[in-house]
């Protein structure tokens, strides 16, 4: 597990840096209110994507995986159609809402102009297809495959694209926010090929036997999302575009250091589907090991290089640093409690983690309007995190009997993993030095 931990943790590391310069450069080149309205965008988009997706990159890595596990790759093509389709209807209706709220003089940055409208609405479809065929690609075992244009293309493509618009004096708010949408549709293609490879035979019927599942899990995954990007999205409404600048520096710097936990998340979870039940605790146990060490070696250095970070985008944003200090405390929650959330997911627990994170998330949004600077906001964030991860926990160790995060690692058994896990990376390297 280690091996493929240390494979999405270098791809999350190229396209995390490449996402820093990107969003980097919208700051030095733009206004503090144009900078906000930029990401500003980018978090509906990925709000709206998450809403698209209909729990099913969730549904996909849980029963993708038994299906890939037994070489049943039609009912692995059809569960993606079945996927795909979903996807589509929904994020159609959502192009068509935007189009309609702006026609209506509807007044936010997303409602302005119909081309942008349109332009944000094609863009959350293509976010919604990307994510399930991603977490196709990681369900099959093609973690690498999976994670380089989620990771990379999505990032380097607007970088260049805004850099190259920024030397030639022509670079706009809009314009950034079509090259993010080239970025998607260029990882969407790269996905597409990628999936050509599996060899999976043609879609048979246009049935949806999991429809209910992934609408199980859709309200939970879809209220995780929202609560990542909502202090942006009503920071923005309530405070101003300029509150939400800064505000998302900070949280851009933040999520330097959860980068590592996503990795481990993301490497994660098609063990904790596979394992049964005589495994689960191992397997969690090894899940929280990784977790507290990814998130604890993120925080150290955001908190040893956090202000050079901000004083990179520029002196307006030095005031975010109190802001920052609060994400990193919310973070903290996930590296001691660990993956608690996937857990759930993965072990058939949706509708519980559902209820939790729809919670969460309606007292964020009751909250942060109350609270609209980028401290309060992210002073919500980080208490509401904690409260939400104790639920998670309190959850797992009630319905499944597991201890999850720091409490389930015991210092033999992190050294048994340890060892099990340096075994399986010499073996690795040497499998790649005799191919050679």
């Amino acid at each position: 597990m280690l091996g493929s931990v240390i494979i999405a943790l270098l791809l999350r590391i190229g396209g995390t840096a490449l996402w820093l310069i990107f969003t980097i450069i919208v700051a030095r080149a733009m206004s503090v209110e144009d900078f906000g309205y930029v990401f500003f965008v980018i978090n509906a988009i990925m709000t709206g994507g998450a809403i698209a997706v209909m729990g099913y990159d969730v549904t996909v890595v849980r029963f993708g995986s038994l299906f890939w596990k037994a070489q049943d790759k039609q009912g692995f093509r059809d569960l993606l159609s079945e996927a795909r389709r979903a996807i589509v209807i929904i994020g159609l209706m959502a192009t068509f809402a935007l189009a309609i709220g702006t026609m209506a003089g509807l007044d936010t940055p997303v409602t302005q102009e119909l081309p942008v409208a349109i332009l944000i609405g094609a863009s959350i479809v293509a976010v919604g297809l990307m994510s399930v065929e991603r977490d196709t690609l990681r369900a099959a075992g093609k973690l690498q495959e999976a994670l380089f244009a989620f990771s990379v293309i999505r990032a380097l493509v607007p970088l260049v694209l805004t850099f190259i618009a920024w030397l030639l004096g022509a670079l706009n708010p809009d314009l950034v926010l079509v090259f993010y949408l080239v970025a998607l549709l260029a990882a969407l293609g790269w996905d597409r090929w990628r999936i050509g490879k599996l060899g999976l035979p043609p879609r048979v019927g246009m049935a949806a036997p999991h429809l209910k599942v992934a609408l199980s899990t859709w309200p939970g995954n879809a209220a995780l999302v929202v609560f990542q990007r909502a202090p942006t999205i009503v920071i923005g409404l309530t405070g101003g575009l300029g509150a939400a600048g800064l505000f998302i520096a900070a949280e851009r710097i933040s999520q330097l250091g959860s980068f590592l936990t996503d990795a481990v998340r993301t490497a994660v979870g098609p063990n904790l589907a596979q394992a049964d039940s005589d495994d689960r605790q191992q397997a969690v146990t090894h899940a929280s090991l990784l977790m507290l060490i990814s998130g604890s070696v993120g925080l150290v250095l955001l908190l040893a290089l956090g202000a050079v970070l901000l004083w990179m985008f520029g002196p307006e944003y030095r005031s975010a640093f109190p802001a920052l200090l609060m994400l990193l405390l919310g973070q903290l929650s996930w590296t001691i409690l660990g993956p608690t959330a996937l857990v759930l997911n993965m072990m058939g627990h949706n509708k519980t983690r559902s209820v939790i994170s729809v919670a969460a998330t309606l007292a964020l949004l009751i909250l942060l309007p109350i609270f609209d600077t980028a401290f309060g906001a992210a002073t919500v964030v980080a208490f509401i995190s904690w409260a939400m991860n104790i639920a998670f926990w309190i959850a797992i160790h009630v319905r499944l009997e597991i201890r999850c995060g720091v409490l389930g690692i015991n210092p033999s058994e992190a050294r048994r993993l340890w060892s099990e896990e340096k075994s399986s990376i010499i073996n690795i390297v040497r499998r790649r030095g005799q191919r050679k």
